[in-house]
């Protein structure tokens, strides 16, 4: 995953200024899409989003020359800061990107991705890696193995990053999580009379259903009319349910 990077202030404030002027552009909005079980998705998790797993742990941000904004301890702990990615239920996690600096000659951050229970207890490990260096900015990637479904009522990806020096030499500037979108699995048992689980389209049938974007066409004995033509009517009823359109 590729980064940008900002080399000064005054390209901050020129950035700033050209997008509020220009507005959002294609790549931008492309950016901001998150349907589609494919292509993947990307999660910005903030430096100021990793905050002290023990009490005792102090710390503060850093802004250096270059226009990185990166936290740091000014204490020593044998905890670290830990950030909790907001992705919605089904996302599937396959990858997450640490974004640090480390001007350090002596360490390395160090970096792990945690499943746990809702709890906080059946702590697994499913990726790590660290920085690399101490030449500046710049980012390490770690596979989650295996992939990680976010399932918001009963599990939980925990990012931990691990910064051994206080001075400011080491940083974490943030963390990004790619995933992507799932059509839940198939009910053991159909919804519909005349969608067997043997049919080709069962399992995205029944993710409508289970959606309460479709109820079928026949209520007693329940169908789905798999063969049926959509009117336009019907359409809208399908998308306005599918994406909660207009609220008020």
């Amino acid at each position: 995953m590729r980064r940008n990077r900002i080399p000064s202030f005054a390209a901050l404030s020129w950035l700033l200024t050209a997008a509020t002027l220009a507005g959002q552009t294609a790549a931008a909005r492309k950016a901001l899409e998150t349907w589609g079980s494919t292509n993947p998705s990307f999660y910005r998790v903030a430096y100021t989003e990793f905050s002290p797993d023990d009490s005792g742990l102090t710390y503060s941000n850093l802004i250096n020359a270059e226009g990185h904004f990166a936290r740091y301890p000014t204490a020593s702990s044998t905890f670290g800061f830990v950030a909790l990615p907001h992705l919605p239920s089904g996302a599937l996690v396959t990858d997450v990107e640490f974004d640090w600096c480390d001007s350090s000659d002596t360490s390395d951050a160090n970096f792990q991705v945690f499943s746990t229970r809702y709890t906080g207890d059946y702590v697994v490990l499913v990726g790590g890696t660290s920085s690399s260096g101490s030449d500046g900015c710049g980012f390490s990637t770690t596979t989650v193995t295996p992939p990680f479904t976010v399932d918001n009522n009963h599990t939980q990806l925990v990012l931990t990053a691990f910064l051994p020096e206080t001075d400011g030499s080491l940083g974490i500037a943030g963390a990004i999580v790619r995933y992507t979108l799932q059509v839940s699995p198939a009910p053991a048992t159909p919804t519909f009379n005349d969608v067997p689980a043997t049919h080709p389209f069962f399992q995205f049938i029944e993710a409508l259903a289970a959606s309460g974007i479709t109820g079928g066409c026949l209520s007693s004995p329940p169908k789905y009319c798999p063969e049926a033509p959509v009117t336009r009517g019907q359409m809208a009823v399908f998308l306005a349910k599918a994406l909660g359109l207009q609220f008020e």
